[in-house]
């Protein structure tokens, strides 16, 4: 009998090792397993297989729906290998295909091959197609070779992307904060929100007595505070109405994208004129709505007299913790107030703080 040697043999042999893997991919039980995100970048698809004996070699496909999803193919070969083939010397081919709906590699280590035991043996990366909503149902499926018979199956739910849900301000808190000086031509109102998703485009309503204040110039006097400070702003004001529009809107439109995230806090600071007459003690209703007519909030506008920098800030006649809260809460992203600059420096600042802290003592 003559006996092969040099390259004819080790074809042969390798011929051979295939035909046995093959042959054998079916004995075994393959699973799929990991979860499909819109968020995110990339996701991790896992092969595993639960053997009692030594495969030799395995050629996998992973087929999948290309209207819903994108594989990310490694650099590196070798990163598709995990669990108990992490120790392969050999880096197994792949043959992804952008045009195609499956990704197949072969798997083998003429000196290892995968022993016994169950776990997982490959990942693959996939992304969610942008686009895709929430909810959205899509399998996977492994087979030995195209229309062959499956290995396996796998259901998954696609898990929508944050950027497909954006907040709605009936849900949200709203609260409005501001004092005005009397017998001055200044009053300054905050809008404040504590919304718990985030949210981009929202339209508010604004209105006021316009026998006692206007807004002089929206460009100038309505200005984004905090975490909406990246976010664009329309002021629109009909002449003499006692009312203006705020229409808020991202930048961009493609996530992620400028929003006003989760929190609480200032969000839009207001600079009034006062027209009318608004005396020490004396008031004047804002109220703010959703552009549907949806009632948010109504702030009385007091009037405070000012005689000089004090550290009493909440005019109360007496200097307590309450004064260092609301100094806090009128000076956070805020521009100066008379009754925050409490040194008389003319700016409201850290130095302002330490002063009524002293007082407190």
């Amino acid at each position: 009998m003559k006996i092969l040697t040099g390259l004819p043999a080790i074809l042969l042999a390798v011929m051979v090792f295939f035909g046995a893997a093959v042959a054998a991919e079916q004995d075994y039980t393959w699973t799929i397993s990991g979860e499909l995100k819109g968020d995110a970048d990339t996701n991790l698809i896992y092969v595993g297989v639960t053997s009692d004996s030594l495969l030799t070699a395995a050629t996998v496909e992973v087929h999948y729906d290309t209207t819903l999803l994108e594989f990310v193919p490694y650099g590196n070969p070798a990163d598709y290998l995990t669990g108990r083939t992490t120790v392969f010397t050999q880096a197994p081919i792949t043959s992804p295909d952008s045009n195609s709906n499956f990704v197949r590699v072969v798997l083998f280590d003429l000196a290892l091959g995968i022993p016994p035991g169950e776990g997982n043996v490959l990942k693959f990366k996939f992304r969610v197609k942008a686009g895709v909503p929430g909810g959205t149902q899509t399998a996977l499926t492994l087979t030995r070779r195209k229309g062959s018979p499956q290995l396996a199956t796998q259901q998954f739910e696609i898990e929508g992307s944050i950027w497909d849900s954006p907040g709605d301000p009936k849900d949200f808190s709203w609260k409005m904060k501001g004092l005005a000086v009397a017998d001055s031509a200044a009053a300054e109102v905050y809008i404040l929100m504590t919304n718990t998703t985030w949210i981009a485009d929202m339209a508010l309503d604004i209105t006021y007595d316009a026998q006692v204040l206007e807004i002089a110039d929206p460009a100038a006097d309505v200005t984004l505070l905090g975490r909406a400070a990246d976010i664009n702003l329309s002021v629109t004001q009909p002449a003499g109405a006692g009312s203006a529009r705020l229409t808020f809107s991202s930048p961009s439109s493609t996530p992620p994208f400028p929003v006003i995230e989760s929190g609480n806090g200032k969000i839009v600071g207001i600079k009034f004129n006062v027209t009318g007459s608004l005396p020490a003690g004396g008031s004047t209703d804002i109220a703010l709505k959703l552009s549907d007519g949806t009632a948010l909030v109504t702030h009385q506008l007091d009037a405070r007299a000012y005689s000089g920098p004090t550290a009493d800030v909440d005019g109360n006649g007496s200097t307590s913790i309450f004064d260092v809260l609301e100094f806090l809460s009128l000076w956070q992203n805020a521009p100066t107030s008379p009754f925050t600059d409490v040194n008389g420096d003319g700016k409201s600042d850290i130095f302002d703080l330490l002063e009524i802290l002293k007082a407190l003592r």
